[in-house]
């Protein structure tokens, strides 16, 4: 007596029977598609069994048991084009087909695309820091040469003098070395801004003098004064400032050191640029101003210390005509806002 079919059996060790070509001729049509109806097939046991299944069956019977599949494709984009184009094949149309080489040119496209973007970021990055260790290597050496001569004074104490600004020069001489070149804008940076931490003042005079702050990065428009704001060097602003850096120089975008420093929420550097000299009400991308951005990020202190100034507008609209109130999301900062309004 034959023993009655089970497709649960078979769906339980599914593997077996897929690679078994005599499970496929011994099996009915029916007996297979109530396989199919309880199992979902990944793409790999797909190819094997619909290859195993055009040995015995037509087209019309193939599509049958293609009604009745689920099949888990994954990401393998190979193994489904793979598929489709065994599918195509047995069921004598180039529907299939067609679908496998639009994935093909697809994938190839999204992976140039994919593969040029992350290049070109990491072409970047890499030049950036090959930059930077250029210019700290650069700064370290004169602050090298610093560190022999004055060792060889103290040993020698009928030879030291009073202080005086030649001290610096071997800065400047690092400096004119350097082309003003936004290549170079890292080496120029790291340069200058260890002589602000050396209050080295006679480097940063001849800097501005010759135009070296004004050397812009490559990528997006920012020159040495705005750069600043990236890497929180606030005590290097002034000196430039000091020196006769415009505080309201903009990159490509519009933006200001100034505008940097209100989005990082940097108090110390907003109460800095807000004094008399500069302009808190100017406009930086989108028609923004300082006080529409602190608000935007809920930065309360600087909104409070904005509102304190006078001189501050906060009716100005960006170029969609909205105003600070627009961007402010804290109860506590439109509170702010309104009472500034009201007084």
């Amino acid at each position: 007596m034959t023993s009655k079919f089970d497709p649960n059996t078979v769906v339980d060790d599914i593997n077996k029977f897929i690679d078994s070509e005599e499970f496929v001729n011994d099996r009915s049509k029916e007996e297979i598609c109530q396989v199919l109806e309880l199992c979902e097939l990944n793409i790999n046991q797909a190819i094997t069994f619909f290859t195993n299944l055009g040995r015995k069956y037509d087209c019309h019977q193939l599509f049958e048991f293609l009604q009745h599949s689920s099949i888990l494709f994954g990401q393998d984009l190979n193994s489904v084009r793979r598929l489709l184009n065994i599918l195509s094949k047995k069921l004598g149309t180039d529907f299939f087909s067609s679908l496998s080489t639009f994935l093909q040119l697809f994938s190839q496209n999204a992976e140039r695309s994919t593969n040029g973007e992350e290049i070109q970021k990491l072409k970047s990055i890499i030049t950036e820091k090959e930059q930077e260790i250029s210019s700290l290597y650069q700064a370290l050496n004169s602050l090298n040469k610093q560190i022999v001569t004055i060792y060889e004074k103290s040993q020698n104490p009928k030879v030291i003098k009073p202080k005086s600004t030649s001290n610096y020069n071997v800065n400047i001489e690092s400096l004119k070395m350097v082309p003003k070149d936004s290549k170079n804008f890292y080496n120029i940076y790291n340069l200058l801004n260890a002589c602000a931490l050396q209050d080295d003042d006679e480097t940063i005079k001849f800097a501005i003098a010759n135009n070296f702050h004004e050397v812009k990065h490559d990528y997006h428009g920012r020159n040495i004064l705005i750069q600043t704001e990236a890497k929180g060097d606030l005590k290097f602003a002034k000196k430039l400032i000091e020196f006769g850096a415009d505080p309201n120089a903009k990159d490509q975008y519009d933006n200001t050191a100034f505008y940097f420093f209100c989005d990082k929420g940097n108090l110390e550097a907003v109460k800095y640029f807000s004094l008399p000299k500069f302009d808190i009400n100017l406009k930086f991308s989108s028609g923004c101003t300082a006080l529409m951005i602190a608000c935007k990020n809920n930065h309360t202190d600087i909104v409070e210390y904005l509102l304190s100034l006078p001189g501050i507008d906060v009716n100005l609209r960006d170029k969609i005509g909205f105003t600070a109130d627009n961007y402010a999301s804290s109860p506590k900062i439109k509170a702010l806002l309104k009472g500034k309004l009201g007084s």
